[in-house]
């Protein structure tokens, strides 16, 4: 590894899942043997830290945070598994990826800046905007949701929103939509002949794999089983 094109060092893992962190602005060059070991690399965009930011109980100073070489986190290391867990599955939902990336940057700082960080208390929704969100949900449940969409329906932070729809919910934000879509694709295939291909489409799935995964999941039956037990 070579940092800010410093002396190249010849770095190993003495322990799997070992992390390395590099801070916007740094360059590190690294060259990885395929045949010793293999490694996941997590881009995180500035806004996610901005966001965070303003939801937080002390300042975030940026200026803290430094090129770290091969440590040990387990719970950064966790939520790197989950991440990548969730794309090596082929069923990536960009609300299920995008609060475990701000769990992860939470994670860094309080690596940075201690424990002592930590987020605001989160209130819940007010009555009218808990009712623009769930409406739009409904009107947009075919459409590939975005947190941040949601999150301006409701006039919050992505971060801040996350959590008051929990508390407004009793679940998070990915588990309800999947809970509502896999309510609209149930009523679909009971109650018309469309194909499921074609309910799986209009109900947000990104293909026919992903939906019989989650509708399997939820429903405890395959989507073809129900139709066939339901004729």
């Amino acid at each position: 590894m070579q940092i800010d094109g410093g002396r190249a060092e010849r770095v190993k893992p003495s322990a799997p899942h070992h992390l390395t962190f590099t801070p916007a602005g740094v360059d590190l060059h690294t060259i990885i043997p395929q045949a010793e070991f293999t490694a996941a690399q997590i881009l995180q965009s500035p806004e996610t830290y901005r966001d965070l930011a303003a939801e937080v109980s002390s300042p975030i100073d940026f200026a803290d945070f430094e090129p770290k070489l091969m440590f040990n986190d387990p719970q950064m290391a966790a939520l790197i598994h989950a991440i990548v867990s969730e794309i090596d599955g082929g069923f990536v939902d960009h609300l299920s990826v995008r609060p475990l990336n701000t769990a992860l940057a939470v994670a860094l700082v309080r690596h940075f800046h201690g424990s002592a960080m930590r987020p605001l208390a989160a209130g819940r929704l007010s009555g009218e905007r808990l009712r623009r969100v769930l409406d739009y949900i409904e009107d947009h449940i075919e459409d590939s949701l975005s947190l941040s969409e949601l999150a301006a329906i409701g006039c919050l932070s992505p971060f801040h929103f996350s959590r008051c729809f929990k508390r407004s919910m009793g679940m998070g934000l990915q588990r309800y939509l999947i809970r509502r879509r896999i309510e609209h694709a149930r009523r679909l295939i009971v109650e018309t002949d469309i194909s499921l291909t074609d309910i799986a489409a209009a109900t947000g799935f990104d293909n026919q794999a992903s939906f019989t995964y989650r509708f399997g999941r939820e429903i405890g039956v395959s989507p073809g089983r129900l139709r066939r037990e339901s004729a």
